[in-house]
């Protein structure tokens, strides 16, 4: 079905051999090889905290694999659960569709004299029914931050997307985000000082997005926090 978008199947394959996210923290080159990286993502929204229905806070997870190559490579696959709040997050309701999300990113590293890390990205979100179609394409600029406990960034990332449904509330259009993240590495502590090949990566993310570039006054705010544990071979 995807297949069908050609030129950003072309791109997301171009970019995908070149992106890594954990190589912001690949200092002791944990990396270098391969990996694998199994999570899952917890996603609040507040585009509705104000509405007369009464709903303050819309929900929705989903199950995150990704596949690390030679330190050079990402390919990310997410699942979103049916159980979700959809409607909260501008998305069709999942009852008769599964989600999908296949993305991918690359960071050009200490680029600068403050050591600035600058990012780009792509994904596309997609339904086994072809109901829902969203293409999107990023920029980001990230700067680790001093500490004696564990490693982490500050990350700030523009996101401009376009989507379309089969869904007459929600149709098609093209929209825009900025978000923040603080994403935070902890590698398992040595065994019989041999390092590990195990770590964890958290990721707390603040977006404020604006689904329909026409009508720009009307902004969405979500919260996501990623939690995912990462093998190398």
């Amino acid at each position: 079905m995807f297949l069908k978008n050609k030129y950003f199947c072309v791109v997301f394959f171009m970019l995908s051999f070149l992106f890594n996210n954990e190589l912001l923290f690949n200092d002791d080159n944990l990396f270098d090889n391969y990996a694998i990286s199994l999570g899952g993502t917890a996603m609040l929204s507040c585009n509705e905290c104000g509405m007369d229905d009464g709903r303050k806070v819309g929900n929705l997870n989903r199950l995150n694999m990704s596949l690390l190559i030679k330190a050079n490579h990402r390919i990310d696959l997410y699942y979103y659960l049916k159980e979700g709040d959809y409607g909260g997050f501008n998305l069709p309701d999942s009852q008769e569709s599964n989600y999908y999300q296949l993305g991918t990113q690359h960071f050009i590293k200490n680029k600068t004299r403050l050591n600035l890390n600058f990012d780009f990205f792509a994904n596309f979100m997609f339904t086994d029914k072809n109901s829902y179609k969203k293409h999107s394409i990023g920029c980001g600029v990230s700067k680790i931050l001093d500490s004696k406990d564990f490693q982490s960034y500050i990350r700030v990332d523009f996101n401009l997307y376009t989507y379309k449904s089969n869904d007459p509330d929600l149709g098609e259009a093209t929209g825009w985000s900025l978000g923040v993240d603080y994403p935070i590495y902890m590698r398992i502590l040595p065994k019989d000082n041999i390092p590990s090949k195990v770590s964890y990566l958290l990721t707390p993310r603040l977006i404020l997005d604006t689904p329909d570039m026409n009508a720009s006054k009307y902004k969405d705010m979500y919260f996501n926090c990623s939690f995912d544990i990462s093998y190398a071979f």
